[in-house]
């Protein structure tokens, strides 16, 4: 018992961990995109610098929401894993993308406002969504049993 809820919590750990910063990466290349279309130039270095300070900066609030997303989420799909039909593989990334983008729909609703730029486009959501399936998919990984072979 004590060793399931040890690799849960660490699964849950490396899942948040992985969408915060696939999540940064893509919010810093949306909003540097936009700067791009508005004519300014933006050089390489550029986006590696400032994909590195929204790292430090964007990351740790992201995260924050991220972590209060994943729990309720994962444990509706640990709940349907036992009621429908579906397996984990898919229940887990599923869950990860819809927490995600439910999650900035609702601070969105909240503040009247969208404090990730990225995501005032479908694509931009989608993609922070897809962060989620990702982190889904390691939270999955992490706990399923091992099987050998």
């Amino acid at each position: 018992m004590l060793r399931t809820l040890l690799v849960t919590l660490v699964a849950l750990i490396l899942a948040v961990l992985v969408t915060t910063i696939l999540g940064s990466i893509i919010q810093t290349q949306f909003n540097l995109g936009f700067l791009q279309a508005l004519d300014v130039d933006i050089p390489f270095s550029t986006r590696v610098l400032t994909t590195g300070q929204d790292l430090l900066g964007f990351a740790p609030a992201w995260a924050a929401l991220v972590a209060a997303t994943f729990v309720p989420a994962f444990l509706v799909a640990w709940l349907a894993n036992y009621l429908l039909p579906v397996g984990p593989a898919l229940l887990y990334p599923l869950a990860g993308f819809c927490g995600i983008v439910a999650a900035i729909l609702l601070v969105n609703a909240a503040l009247g406002l969208t404090p990730i730029a990225a995501t005032r486009l479908l694509s931009g959501l989608v993609s922070m969504g897809l962060a989620g399936a990702v982190g889904g998919w390691v939270f999955h990984r992490c706990t399923r049993p091992w099987t050998a072979g």
